[in-house]
């Protein structure tokens, strides 16, 4: 089974108000409407990013305030030294 393009293009909506990609959105937008997407089915795939992508940045905050309180606590060491002692690259 696969999507229908009316379909394929709310996905690709969402995905691009998630992305704050506004020429994505743009694009996406003219495609959906041509294949019959209304108004309100586009509203609320604009809609769901909007609440999951503010979400995800809450929980993200929320991360970030644990990582920060944890690392007053923990050693010194960097984020360079931990990589290269486990062998994983951590900020590029």
């Amino acid at each position: 089974m696969t999507m229908d393009t009316e379909t394929k293009e709310l996905v690709a909506i969402a995905s691009s108000v998630a992305a704050n990609c506004q020429p994505c959105l743009k694009y996406h937008l003219k495609i959906a409407m041509d294949s019959g997407a209304t108004g309100e089915e586009i509203k609320d795939a604009m809609e769901i990013a909007r609440l999951v992508k503010s979400r995800s940045a809450i929980v993200m905050d929320e991360f970030v305030k644990e990582i920060f309180s944890d690392s007053k606590e923990s050693s010194e060491e960097s984020c360079q030294e931990k990589s290269s002692e486990s062998g994983k690259v951590c900020c590029g």
